[in-house]
């Protein structure tokens, strides 16, 4: 997944709709790892945009009508990344908590 996808949708240039068919063809992989108790769940992150994620961002994942899963996914995703940037603990400890599926 590109993170220059995760920022559009971050923002709202791209709609849950639109993010969910980004993510599908890694939903069952990813799905299938999770069940399975003790094994690590593969996140695929293409670098192709730095940004700073902020407060303003975590409205995309409150307001989301994304499954709990996708949005671990991107959740993931964002903590994994070297490129992005977390504005303070605050946004880390926001988005941290999606990263494992029903915890939000």
């Amino acid at each position: 997944m590109k993170l220059s996808k995760i920022k559009l949708w971050l923002t709202g240039k791209l709609s849950d709709h639109d993010i969910r068919l980004v993510l599908q063809p890694k939903m069952s992989n990813y799905l299938r790892a999770l069940s399975k108790k003790g094994s690590s769940a593969r996140i695929e992150v293409t670098e192709d945009e730095k940004f700073k994620l902020t407060e303003m961002d975590q409205p995309a994942f409150s307001n989301s009508a994304l499954s709990d899963t996708e949005l671990s996914y991107i959740a993931n995703a964002l903590l994994l990344s070297e490129w992005v940037n977390i504005e303070n603990d605050d946004v880390f400890t926001f988005i941290e908590a999606y990263a494992e599926p029903n915890s939000a």
